[in-house]
């Protein structure tokens, strides 16, 4: 016999797993609760401001002049169509446009229980694109390009930390980080993650550079499997103009190097 408080605490658990979708294009109105098409807000701020662990954000086509600052572990999917009948990222392009006023997408500390995901999303022209601290992080199919990053900054187009005590596991697969330029330290894509694991496969790193330090792509701390990347055209003033793997356990493989200019290409 199934008894009432079986059933009702049964309930409790299903629903507290649904994730709320929320909706957001350039005509909509942050007045509104995003909770339906017709009730879309107008900037991701503020619905990432409404959202919570596990929630998922949908971004219709168009460009967002935004700096966001995320403390959960939301999902952001654009390529969305005008109305959200359909979604193609290439097709329908969501566009955050950093406007060189900051990184445009900064991750503060999560749960370890949670992960920040980024899908088919446009990011550009900040003084980062996408830095996160201390967080699960899950990029795919976006797109990084033209950030420039001032000195002693790791990452212009993509900056993925940890304090090097707490283990996070990254997933980096199927995106484009090109064109970003660091002032110091590493110009494409920089991953430590103090003993965690990480995917980096079918990514373009291209035509990133650093005045002094890596040029495209640096992984460190971690246990890594790197594959089928283009790591190409890459330039620094200094050591690794393509790739640096540093401090950790990698499986390296198939993956595209050429025409990068520094003192190592690899």
């Amino acid at each position: 016999m199934i008894r009432a408080g079986t059933i009702l605490s049964t309930i409790l658990l299903s629903g507290s797993a649904c994730a709320t979708i929320f909706y957001v294009a350039p005509s909509g109105n942050d007045a509104l609760d995003g909770l339906a098409v017709a009730k879309a807000k107008r900037t991701i701020q503020a619905t990432i401001n409404l959202a919570k662990a596990g929630d998922e954000i949908r971004l219709s086509q168009g460009t967002y002049s935004e700096n966001l600052t995320i403390a959960a572990g939301v999902s952001i999917k654009g390529g969305w169509r005008a109305g959200f009948g359909a979604r193609n990222i290439s097709g329908y392009p969501a566009i955050i446009d950093g406007q060189l006023k900051g990184a445009v997408v900064t991750v503060k500390p999560i749960p370890a229980t949670q992960t920040i995901r980024i899908d088919g999303v446009t990011i550009q022209r900040g003084t980062q694109g996408f830095t996160s601290m201390n967080a699960n992080v899950a990029l795919t199919n976006d797109s990084f390009i033209n950030n420039f990053a001032p000195s002693s900054v790791y990452g212009a187009g993509v900056a993925i930390d940890s304090d090097g005590k707490t283990a996070i596991n990254a997933t980096i697969t199927g995106n484009l980080v090109a064109n970003n330029w660091d002032a110091d330290q590493i110009g494409g894509l920089y991953a430590f993650l103090s003993g965690g694991t990480g995917t980096v496969s079918n990514n373009r790193i291209l035509h990133n550079g650093s005045s002094v330090y890596i040029g495209g792509m640096y992984l460190g701390s971690g246990t890594f499997t790197a594959e089928n990347n283009d790591i190409s055209d890459n330039t620094t003033g200094g050591n690794a103009a393509g790739a640096m793997l540093d401090q950790g356990t990698f499986t390296f493989r198939n993956n595209r190097i050429t025409h990068n200019n520094g003192i190592f290409a690899v």
